[in-house]
């Protein structure tokens, strides 16, 4: 059979539905007719891909029924899950099982519904698809897991759902780049910070000796509020990390967005600790924010009489 004569077939479903006739009908009058049910369009997407794909549950159990195969992939190496579940059709997904796909089926790019579904922020599924049993710990070909696709995406909250089922933070790509890596080098910040809380290796090292927080702060990203992971660890006092970032080349004098540098940050906090490194490694006191200068009283030695621009 032709493309041409596939492309047909296809169409002759599509035109009898916009008169009237039910999509069903239509699909078991031609499948009575000999024709193959599984028959591919130019992307290898069938009928059933194309059910899956607009959420369309009923005529998923229906093709399924007459014996659809839902292992067929297209040539984007989507299966009829996985388009289901990066849509987020609940349902279709849950008909899909109820037939006996398989929940961590992959794709020949080792790709699954639990996959992309994180990597497209489908939260609901990804939690439906936790606790029907899916496989965190399941990787594509390259090495990328569900929890380096959510970061990859920035998808904060099923990048907190995927750890605290247990995903490994620290997993390593093929190329050695972890979900925090992923994270920093897409300037997703909230999620560098999220990781950097849970205890990350920030100094875990890439094929090209390069960590998350060094990509970070090289391509000089930014997030919503226009902190840079510098002013982040700052904030929350993490020293070990400030140092790290520094040692690697982090601006000390970086603004955000309120025209804040780290050093503002720490005075604001209170992070009497971290004022006097941040000042023995140079940072500028006069330095304005969006205030005025006012004298930051610090009850600490040899800083009483020290003058930051803070807010």
């Amino acid at each position: 059979m032709s493309m041409s004569e596939e492309k047909t077939l296809l169409s002759i479903v599509k035109c009898l539905s916009i008169y009237g006739v039910p999509t069903t009908l239509a699909i078991k009058f031609l499948f009575a007719h000999g024709v193959d049910i599984n028959l591919a369009m130019e992307d290898n997407a069938t009928i059933l891909m194309a059910a899956a794909a607009e959420g369309d549950a009923n005529l998923v159990d229906f093709l399924m029924g007459i014996g659809a195969d839902p292992n067929i992939p297209t040539k984007s190496e989507y299966l009829a899950i996985t388009r289901a579940a990066a849509r987020g059709h609940m349902s279709t997904i849950e008909m899909l099982l109820r037939h006996g796909v398989g929940i961590n089926s992959q794709a020949q790019d080792a790709t699954t519904a639990l996959y992309v579904a994180a990597e497209n922020g489908q939260l609901h599924v990804v939690d439906f698809l936790l606790r029907r049993g899916a496989d965190h710990s399941m990787a594509m070909n390259d090495g990328a897991t569900p929890l380096v696709g959510a970061a990859w995406q920035g998808h904060l909250e099923v990048v907190q759902l995927l750890v605290n089922s247990g995903a490994d933070i620290d997993h390593s790509m093929n190329c050695g780049e972890t979900a925090l890596y992923m994270a920093a080098s897409n300037g997703h910040y909230a999620v560098v910070d999220y990781f950097i809380d849970v205890g990350a290796d920030v100094e875990k090292y890439t094929n090209l000796s390069m960590t998350p927080l060094y990509i970070a702060a090289y391509e000089g990203h930014l997030a919503v509020h226009g902190h840079t992971p510098l002013h982040g660890a700052t904030r929350k006092n993490q020293l070990d990390t400030v140092k790290y970032l520094i040692s690697i080349g982090s601006d000390i004098n970086c603004l955000d967005r309120m025209l804040n540098a780290p050093l503002h940050i720490a005075a604001e906090m209170g992070h009497t600790d971290m004022v006097q490194y941040l000042l023995s490694c140079g940072a500028d006191p006069t330095i304005r924010n969006s205030n005025t200068i006012i004298k930051t009283n610090y009850l600490y030695k040899g800083l009483e009489n020290t003058f930051v621009v803070c807010c």
